[in-house]
């Protein structure tokens, strides 16, 4: 009985610093520096020829974005250690100091591509860019920082094609429209109508008046209505130099000299009505990066689970055993 608890107890500190040992690795990880060198035909985005990119990880969109190839050549991909890369590899963990090389090719077949920065109704927020390189190579392009802006991607990528590339970024305004309380803009529009009547219609943003002005036969009246805070108000005046009507406050008039509602509308006239174009809603991009940590905690957890099965199944057999002897 006493060799089987020291045999457990054996197993379960091997386990205990097993894990401590890949939870150690696992925190290390993040400390890993990536250095980025230029190569032998580009400067980097510093103007230096080597730089750290960043600990823990590879990130091919941020390096590209660090190269600048001399003229008469373009970026093709990325050496570390013994490997190559593409220019739009995906990016990847890294569990010791890593060195990537950018590799460059001479153009031979020229062609450009544009970058542009537009918002939702297409209008350019800065100014386009016009880029040189070999047709058929992978380019990525970074999104700028827009004040009061949100992008649809922070990086995209493209293969030149002979003519017409293009890398569009599209940019959703984030800033509130300010509002001024009880602030009222007023637009005045004078109708004429037959008869020597015309209409002088008031509309603002609290409502909306009108004013009818005109010479009849025998007619003089006065009339006006009002509704709610961002209802209507209108009010109607006519006058004849020669009669009054024996009633106060009423008049008669020809049915086309009557306006309707809060304005008249002529056959003349036509309404305008301006169409605004659905936005589209952007998606934001998830950056995914490929980490190691959790892989390494999970493989702690199946190592301590064998561990305690491995440790429960000893003692099934050795006790099976001594009952059998």
């Amino acid at each position: 009985m006493r060799r089987i608890k020291k045999l457990a107890l054996g197993l379960f500190s091997c386990v205990c610093l097993l894990a401590a040992t890949i939870g150690a690795q696992a925190r290390a990880a993040d400390t890993y520096p990536v250095i980025l060198k230029a190569g032998s035909h580009g400067m980097l985005s510093d103007g230096t020829k080597s730089m750290e990119l960043g600990k823990g990880s590879v990130d091919f969109n941020k390096a590209y974005e660090m190269v600048t190839p001399n003229e008469g050549y373009y970026l093709s991909g990325w050496n570390i250690g013994t490997k190559e890369y593409a220019v739009n590899a995906s990016s990847f963990s890294v569990t010791k100091k890593t060195i990537m090389v950018a590799q460059y090719r001479k153009i031979i077949n020229e062609a450009v591509y544009r970058v542009k920065h537009v918002n939702n109704y297409g209008e350019e927020l800065a100014t386009q860019q016009v880029i040189v390189t070999q047709k058929g190579a992978n380019v990525i392009e970074e999104a700028l920082d827009i004040k009061d802006h949100q992008v649809d991607q922070k990086y995209k990528s493209a293969v030149v094609a002979d003519k017409g590339t293009e890398i569009i970024f599209v940019y959703t305004s984030t800033a509130e429209v300010p509002t001024t309380e009880g602030e009222v803009i007023e637009v005045e529009e004078t109708i004429q109508l037959p008869g020597d009547t015309s209409v002088v219609s008031t509309t603002g943003s609290s409502g909306s008046s009108s004013t009818t002005s005109g010479s009849g036969q025998a007619s003089s009246s006065t009339s006006s209505s009002s509704s709610g805070q961002s209802g209507t108000s209108s009010s109607t005046t006519s006058s004849d130099d020669a009669t009054a009507t024996s009633e106060e406050g009423t008049a008669d008039l020809e049915d086309e000299d009557v306006p309707l509602g809060e304005g008249v509308v002529t056959d003349d006239e036509e309404s305008k009505v301006a169409e605004v174009p659905d936005e589209d809603v952007p998606l934001g991009e998830m950056e995914e990066k490929e980490g190691t940590s959790k892989s390494w905690y999970i493989g702690v957890a199946a190592v301590v689970a064998g561990a305690i099965l491995l440790t429960i199944l000893v003692i099934y057999f050795m006790k099976k055993k001594k009952k059998i002897g």
